[in-house]
């Protein structure tokens, strides 16, 4: 492992620790690595395969040439430069093989990640292991290229048994790893994993697999409050521990990001959450002053609003098409005059010309006067009339009926002259008649309204 000692800008505090095992040599190798003109962390664990002598040779080589490629790669994209130095590493060890023919088939693991302000990019190939421990519970971030995950995959839908599993034939072996060819899997995200105060970051080889997820996960709570070295020296005793047969190389890379890691790194939830309830309270209480007029008596805010004048409608008079006056329209309900009903004058009957203005006069001299009754004698027996009869008026009454019958003929006269001013034609019977007042009009016997009239008494 190199462990040159760094100064570490951001103050994230990072150890690592590796163990031989039973094995008869160190095949893991590992870095960190901060740069003068970056605020970041680059992180690289290898875990070589193939022998005392190939595998030592894969893992370093792997691990030198993925460092010196992504300090030195022109490009600001960190996902680029993490897979420049991937592919750097690759051929690296295809130059080795091929000057070497007896290297052939060496190969390792590779984990390389960066830590900045973004959160934690990475790449990987093979069975390496990426956590992220977070409120108490660990999570893999990275994927596993060994035949494992086939395993259970199996056992998960019923196509191999638990006894099968467990005595699976080279369980452990790997489907994609650095060997200087084609590499079938690599797991590199195009986005960064976001981080937040209390993360911690653990990069490992497999040999911390003879503790299990959740062995892990209570060791890392326990020691949460100390330093990123006791917790990795803590997690490689525990491996030790167990004493396990041929326990492979154990190699323990510890992150541990600090609370001041929120101000520059990224943003915590608690920070969001009280942010968030900051902005809710305010909100909230703006639309209490703005809406309860209790609240703005209190503040003397005055909430009433200036009256606005509205403009009353005026009705228009209805203007007639072929006038200019304006027409009013009387809403009071019409009440048509009482009328009274007056005979027609016979003479206007016959004539069927007299004027309105005529009729007018005619209703005036019709209040102050009484028809003549008819003379009945045997004339009018002869023609079927109503007999002759014997009144019982006095003399006085008789006077009277014999000036209401001049004032009629004279009124008469007066008509017929009207309707020679008319132009109305008038034959020489009529013209004669008017002259003349020895022969009697028949009329109709008339009761008048205003005055009772007495009937006729039988002798």
């Amino acid at each position: 492992m190199d462990n040159n000692p760094v100064d570490f800008k951001m103050g994230i505090d990072f150890a690592g620790v590796e163990s031989i095992g039973a094995r008869s040599s160190q095949e893991d190798y590992s870095l960190f690595r901060t740069f003068k003109n970056q605020s970041g962390l680059l992180i690289v664990l290898a875990d070589g395969m193939g022998g005392h002598t190939s595998g030592e040779v894969a893992s370093k080589n792997a691990v030198n040439a993925f460092d010196k490629t992504f300090h030195s790669y022109p490009s600001e994209s960190t996902a680029l430069k993490l897979g420049a130095s991937l592919s750097e590493a690759n051929n690296q060890l295809t130059k080795l093989i091929n000057s070497n023919p007896q290297l052939e088939g060496m190969g390792c693991t590779l984990i390389g990640a960066y830590i900045d302000r973004g959160g934690i990019h990475w790449v990987s190939v093979g069975d390496s292991l990426l956590f992220l421990y977070r409120n108490g519970k660990l999570i893999r971030l990275n994927d596993d290229h060994s035949m494992a995950p086939l395993i259970k995959e199996g056992l998960r839908s019923g196509k191999i048994t638990q006894e099968e599993a467990a005595n699976y034939p080279n369980k452990n072996a790997l489907r994609s790893a650095v060997m200087g060819k084609d590499l079938p899997l690599i797991d590199a995200p195009a986005a960064p994993k976001k981080l937040f105060s209390g993360d911690i970051i653990v990069v490992a080889s497999d040999g911390i697999l003879t503790l299990t997820e959740e062995t892990i996960a209570s060791y890392l709570k326990k020691f949460f409050d100390t330093t990123a070295d006791s917790i990795s020296k803590n997690l490689l005793q525990a491996v030790e521990t167990q004493k396990k047969p041929n326990q492979d190389n154990t190699t323990i890379q510890i992150v541990k990001i600090p609370n001041s890691y929120g101000r520059g790194l990224a943003k915590s939830k608690t920070s969001s959450i009280l942010l968030f309830s900051f902005v809710t309270l305010v909100v909230a209480a703006i639309i209490l002053l703005t809406t309860s007029p209790t609240i703005l008596k209190i503040f003397g805010i005055n909430s009433k609003k200036e009256s606005i004048s509205v403009i009353t409608p005026v009705a228009i008079p209805s203007i007639d098409s072929q006038s200019t006056q304006s027409k009013t329209v009387d809403t009071k309900p019409q009440i048509e005059p009482f009328k009274k009903t007056v005979p027609d004058d016979p003479i206007s009957e016959k004539n069927n010309s007299v004027k309105s203005k005529e009729k007018g006069n005619r209703k005036n001299d019709n209040k102050s006067k009484s028809l003549e009754p008819k003379k009945m004698d045997s004339d009018n027996n002869a023609k079927g009339g109503l007999g002759d009869f014997k009144t019982n008026k006095d003399p006085d009454e008789l006077a009277k009926d014999n000036r209401d019958s001049s004032l009629e003929s004279q009124r008469s006269k007066s008509l017929q002259v009207e309707d020679k001013a008319t132009k109305q034609p008038v034959d020489s019977k009529n013209k004669s008649d008017s002259k003349s007042d020895t022969k009697k009009i028949d009329l109709p016997p008339v009761i008048d309204k205003s005055t009772p009239a007495s009937l006729p008494k039988e002798n």
